[in-house]
């Protein structure tokens, strides 16, 4: 594994005359515990339990209200986020009204009650379902590792019942990847319209790259396929980089410099940040750790060397690559996220050069 650049940090300016982002998503880790005990998940939950106190709910409001913009996408985290319901409640109550919110839920302790409180305050989901039953049952355990599919398709059906917005993220591992296009076409057949597909960082089974390539193109033609039948459906970040690869490529085309979706791989320290149960503020919700503490919703951002580092960390191999943005962290890179990154883009321009831009030649939107 290759080792992160270090970043010479040079003497910074005094506090106020920083020039902060406008922090415009924040991921808020309302609790350190979790009910269930997923086999790659990245924290570690033999610590003793804990969830945001009032103290922290007013510190983190406030400060948020200062410093983050007037329309801040708010993502409940955890640990499991519906373990600390009440306190989540009593954020969104105290929150300005166009503020928006998300909780990323495992989906066994959505209820009625839950779910129509979130209908009414407009609060969508982001529900971890690994796919299809046998995958998902093989990683998401509860703590006696018995899976956890049946209560966390349950808890998805209630919350999509009740006209809730739910997503669904699939974590998708080479023990599991044969499974992708049934959990897929389970989720479509639910009503879910996006899915995202997540990686492990540090996961050790290599891909097996003839594989991933060919079920990708399968759900990349699939979504082409059928992206008509149901308007807005999404398999992200597949869909994304097909629009921006055809886009691109219209505009070449037309002899019109390529446009630039993105400038960095992510958005820590630059309009994101995590945020714990404690209320100490961080580059990231996967960088809980004192290492990147930045400062608190109490006194603010105080540690300005680390909030520089981060925004300036790169590998050198990122910048050189044609994959580049493609999403990853800087800070926990490792050689088997990459080589998804490059053959899900390969598939993608494979995509648009093979169904997409005859269509788009023959005026079919996308």
């Amino acid at each position: 594994m290759h080792q992160t650049q270090r970043i010479e940090v040079q003497t910074l300016h005094p506090l106020q005359e920083q020039r902060m982002p406008v922090w415009r998503t924040m991921y808020w880790d309302v609790t350190s515990g979790c009910n269930l005990r997923c086999k790659y998940c990245f924290r570690d939950f033999d610590k003793p339990f804990e969830r945001v106190s009032l103290t922290a709910i007013d510190d983190t409001i406030a400060w948020l209200k200062e410093h983050a913009s007037p329309k801040l996408k708010l993502v409940f985290f955890g640990g499991e986020p519906l373990l600390a319901y009440r306190e989540i409640r009593k954020v969104i109550k105290r929150s300005p009204p166009d503020w928006q919110f998300t909780v990323t839920t495992n989906g066994l302790l959505l209820d009625k009650e839950k779910c129509k409180f979130f209908r009414k305050h407009n609060v969508s989901l982001l529900v971890s379902m690994d796919g299809a039953p046998i995958s998902h049952n093989r990683f998401r355990v509860k703590a006696n590792n018995e899976g956890s599919w049946s209560s966390t398709f349950s808890g998805l059906i209630t919350a999509l019942r009740e006209g809730i917005y739910c997503e669904v993220a699939f974590t998708v591992l080479p023990e599991t990847i044969t499974d992708l296009m049934k959990g897929i076409h389970l989720c479509w057949s639910a009503g879910v319209r996006a899915v995202n597909l997540n990686r492990v960082d540090g996961w050790p089974t290599p891909w097996d790259q003839p594989l991933l390539r060919e079920i990708l193109w399968h759900a990349a033609s699939w979504w082409w396929t059928h992206k008509d039948d149901r308007p807005g459906i999404t398999i992200w970040p597949i869909t994304k980089t097909m629009r921006e690869l055809a886009l691109n490529k219209r505009m070449q085309e037309n002899r019109m410099p390529a446009r630039a979706f993105a400038r960095r791989s992510c958005g820590a320290c630059h309009g994101s940040l995590g945020i714990d149960w404690k209320g100490l503020l961080y580059p990231c919700h996967r960088m809980l750790n004192e290492e990147h503490i930045l400062g608190n919703t109490s006194t603010g951002i105080t540690n300005h060397s680390k909030l520089i580092q981060i925004q300036k960390l790169e590998r050198e191999e990122c910048l050189r690559c044609p994959v580049f943005p493609c999403g990853s962290c800087h800070v926990v890179w490792d050689e088997q996220v990459c080589i998804w990154n490059k053959i899900r883009y390969e598939v993608c321009e494979k995509a648009v050069r093979e169904l997409v831009w005859p269509a788009m030649q023959n005026n079919t939107r996308m």
